[in-house]
């Protein structure tokens, strides 16, 4: 059909824009001299440009199902509102944003409602196996609780001994990469059976490797008392949100 090469231009010309859109206040974030205003406006565009561009794909290419897409809109979403409300207490408070605070609550928000995107799209893979319903939330269980335990045991004593972190604190610090590894182990279910032939899933996969690698390193500077936001962190989780969109 004639209209192949127009759709196909457009499609190219949106993902063109995305990609400059997102490059753009991505750069100037870490080139531009640091203030709260320009962190607050550029780190959090990147991440509004990544959900309007993934709700935007859902509706222009009519994602089948779309539950799932719908799901991992609403985890990019509460991310983005956790690193609005993080930024305005950073803003608000010039001597240290608390930890935990209310940003936390919708940081981890994010897991679950990806985890349950993510399981959405493994059972519409495979419809007919019904006996696999479970076993997404299952491996990611038994992965987070593992990592939770082996977490306990290597940085419990350190954070109590070296700071003062209240338990709040702690198991808030700990939950990070728990949810991480549950996110992976879900993730790395859906890889088995697609086998990343599929570009959007392979880049979903280095998406979520990407936050994983930013929530740890996160955790290393936010128990030593020196993080900071404009870290080489923060690029990793830029990529986490270029990555999915």
């Amino acid at each position: 059909p004639r209209s192949d090469p127009i759709s196909r231009l457009v499609r190219r010309s949106v993902w063109i824009f995305f990609v400059l859109a997102t490059l753009l206040p991505a750069t100037a974030y870490f080139l531009l001299e640091p203030t709260s205003i320009t962190k607050l406006v550029l780190y959090n565009g990147v991440g509004l440009l990544s959900v309007v561009l993934l709700i935007h794909g859902i509706r222009f290419h009519n994602a089948q199902p779309r539950e799932p897409w719908l799901w991992f809109a609403a985890g990019l979403t509460s991310f983005l509102t956790a690193d609005v409300l993080y930024y305005l207490l950073e803003l608000l408070n010039p001597a240290g944003t608390p930890f935990p605070s209310i940003a936390d609550l919708f940081y981890l928000l994010m897991y679950p409602l990806m985890i349950i995107g993510l399981t959405k799209m493994i059972r519409s893979l495979r419809p007919d196996d019904g006996r696999h319903d479970a076993a997404p939330f299952i491996d990611a269980a038994v992965v987070g609780i593992a990592m939770f335990g082996c977490l306990w045991v290597l940085f419990v004593d350190t954070v109590f001994f070296t700071d003062s972190s209240t338990t709040a604190a702690l198991m808030t610090q700990l939950a990070y990469p728990v949810m991480d590894a549950a996110l992976l182990a879900v993730a790395a279910r859906l890889a088995v059976i697609l086998h990343l032939k599929h570009p959007p899933f392979a880049l979903m996969t280095g998406a979520i490797t990407s936050l994983a690698v930013a929530d740890i390193a996160y955790g290393i500077y936010n128990a030593n008392g020196q993080f900071q936001t404009g870290l080489f962190i923060d690029f990793f989780w830029l990529g986490f949100y270029a990555l999915f969109a």
